[in-house]
């Protein structure tokens, strides 16, 4: 049984080094991601991620769960907020490029992805699509997007090969992909530009 994001946050409030790592592999490349297309920095980027595990470590109920359990939307728009402030800070400024710097800190400043009417939007699109597919490829692409599972550990959770894991779940992207450039094109979705780009580069990652 795979732990929830619930759970291994509470471990980490009683310092569970291992409910730590958990965590920490499940989100740690996803928002190292989301930073450097921000900041187009590397070096920065691992600054600031690094800043942000500190603080997970030290508070963890500054991040919060949804209803399920699942720890990702709030995620982001907390890292956002922490990324603003450390981008604003003596030290980003010496590491990064100062326009790439004020771009993200405008960027950040005035667009969160995950906010509450295009989170409904997504998960709208994305379920409308979940409700086409067959019950194991549903499966798959809930516990490699919504939950941030590996291949490995949807595999092993479900008792499927790796291969077929990542078949039915490309399959999917490619659907939601194509979805939402239709979407986009006949301009019936209230997600801003910025916000289909950063979608699409999330739901392209390699798992």
């Amino acid at each position: 049984m795979v732990t929830s994001d619930k759970e291994l946050l509470n471990a980490i409030g009683e310092k569970n080094q291992k409910a730590f790592e958990d965590f920490y592999n499940r989100y740690a490349r996803l928002l190292q991601m989301w930073a450097l297309k921000y900041t187009g920095n590397k070096e920065l980027t691992e600054d600031i991620a690094q800043n942000f595990w500190i603080i997970v470590w030290t508070n963890p109920t500054v991040v919060k769960v949804n209803d399920a359990g699942l720890a990702k939307d709030y995620l982001l728009r907390y890292f956002s907020f922490r990324m603003l402030d450390y981008i604003k800070s003596a030290g980003a400024q010496v590491l990064g490029n100062e326009m790439k710097l004020l771009e993200a800190t405008q960027s950040l400043s005035y667009t969160h992805v995950f906010e509450e009417l295009e989170t409904n939007e997504i998960h709208s699109l994305i379920n409308n699509v979940l409700n086409t597919v067959p019950d194991l490829t549903r499966e798959i692409f809930n516990l490699l997007w919504e939950k941030n599972l590996s291949v490995k550990e949807t595999a092993m959770e479900l008792k499927v090969s790796e291969k077929v894991v990542r078949t039915n779940y490309n399959k999917t992207i490619q659907t939601i992909r194509e979805q939402l450039n239709l979407l986009q094109l006949e301009d019936k979705t209230k997600l801003r530009p910025e916000t289909v780009i950063l979608l699409l580069v999330l739901l392209g990652m390699n798992k």
